[in-house]
């Protein structure tokens, strides 16, 4: 049984390093800070951030999908969250733009959770009648190995696309490679023929 229980909290443990990060930098003046994520479609995601005093600008936070749309915006923002959930797998963009002048700053903590990281369990242990903090916390291990599962998916997904990318990208340069040898030919083949006739012409040779 002991074995067995200390099993369970190395696996709940393993499944808690997935990450969710946290930082703080600071905007000058007009400035704009970007993260990037990765996301697979259908990927929940909640910006926590916080803009800390003294309000001397405004700071604009927005969300642009994989194609540079914007998906969500919020103007001069102070203290909150944002939540978006992905409509395709790409790179999703949130922007911290700063409308300040020369020498203004102001400093911004940001927290980003992806994915499972960004489901709030007490929520769910309320709206699925989970009493017992054992049933939440197996609520959370069996997500998260379905979350793992599907980002293992992902990554052989993109791995593909890359792979096959990479081979045509190859073949391309091979078929560039041969046509020019063979104009490379051609053209000297070219220059022979009238350097030839052009010398035979003059009685050179």
């Amino acid at each position: 049984m002991r074995m067995r229980s200390a099993a369970l909290f190395a696996l709940f443990a393993l499944l808690c390093a997935i990450p969710a990060y946290g930082l703080q930098f600071e905007l000058e003046g007009k400035d704009v800070q970007e993260f990037v994520e990765d996301m697979p479609s259908d990927t929940l995601c909640v910006v926590d951030f916080d803009a800390l005093p003294p309000a001397t600008f405004p700071i604009d936070l927005h969300v642009q999908n994989p194609h540079g749309d914007t998906m969500q915006y919020k103007k001069d923002i102070m203290h909150g969250k944002l939540a978006f959930t992905s409509q395709q797998a790409g790179d999703y963009a949130v922007v911290f733009e700063s409308h300040g002048s020369r020498g203004q700053k102001r400093r911004i903590d940001v927290r980003i959770r992806v994915g499972i990281e960004a489901i709030d369990y007490k929520k769910v242990a309320v709206s699925d009648g989970l009493d017992r903090p054992l049933d939440v916390t197996l609520r959370q291990m069996e997500d998260k190995s379905r979350w793992l599962l599907d980002e293992v998916h992902y990554m052989r997904v993109r791995e593909e696309e890359m792979r096959n990318t990479s081979e045509s990208t190859c073949a391309r340069v091979s078929w560039i490679s041969i046509l020019s040898l063979v104009l490379i030919v051609f053209v000297g083949t070219s220059q022979i023929v009238y350097l030839r006739h052009f010398f035979y012409s003059k009685k050179i040779v």
